[in-house]
């Protein structure tokens, strides 16, 4: 897991993370989404990979898994054709984020401190949930179209993108449920409830370890 040389290591994975997931809505069409589409493609993925180089196996696996995933994170977001089908990409995404997001549980779990790089890790796993799970929606919609039921008013400019699950993800991961996608087949509510149990139990056992590992510190303190 990351040590204490890791200090500032996720900072930088949860200001990828948030500032994508804040300012997407603002970049829809033109050169701008492109530009901003790519950066986000490139910039996500490297502080994934930057958060596991603490060790070496899991950077060499953060390496493997990232560099396709951030070739896969162009093509998806960007709208670039690299690789030959867009549920690959998905998969090599998938794969690497679900990776990232065990490092960090792991590391935010077996911490003896609380300090700012640990909540900053913390956080990271949340928007890395919300984040996973829509790629899981979209490669489950690419390779069972018709799983999820979608207003009429989000399907003016066609097909739905990653960009839109990414925003079911995170309703459904913080049970609001507005309702402009619906799962319809038994695997999207699989997915949709499995997202929503993984959502609370985190931040039950979240608070739970966290209040534990800081009465301990100040009793020893």
């Amino acid at each position: 897991m990351p040590g204490a040389r890791s200090r500032g290591h996720f900072f930088s994975l949860f200001a990828a993370l948030l500032l994508f997931v804040a300012l997407y809505p603002y970049f829809q069409t033109g050169a701008l989404r492109v530009a901003f589409m790519l950066l986000a493609a490139v910039a996500i993925p490297l502080a994934g990979v930057y958060v596991a180089s603490e060790r070496r196996l899991h950077l060499i696996i953060a390496l493997a898994l990232g560099i396709p995933a951030m070739v896969a994170s162009v093509e998806v977001l960007a709208g670039v054709n690299v690789l030959p089908g867009s549920w690959v990409a998905l998969i090599f995404m998938l794969l690497f984020y679900t990776f990232t997001s065990y490092n960090i549980v792991a590391h935010v779990f077996a911490t003896e401190e609380v300090t700012r790089d640990t909540l900053f890790a913390a956080a990271s796993v949340y928007l890395l949930f919300g984040l996973t799970w829509s790629l899981a929606y979209a490669l489950l919609e690419r390779l069972q179209p018709g799983s999820f039921y979608v207003s009429p008013e989000l399907l003016v400019g066609g097909a739905l993108k990653v960009t839109d699950f990414l925003y079911y993800s995170f309703v459904t991961l913080t049970t609001l449920g507005y309702g402009e996608i619906t799962p319809v087949t038994a695997k999207a509510r699989s997915l949709a409830v499995l997202e929503s149990v993984t959502g609370v139990l985190y931040l039950a056992f979240l608070i739970a370890r966290l209040v534990g590992v800081h009465a301990r510190t100040s009793k020893r303190g």
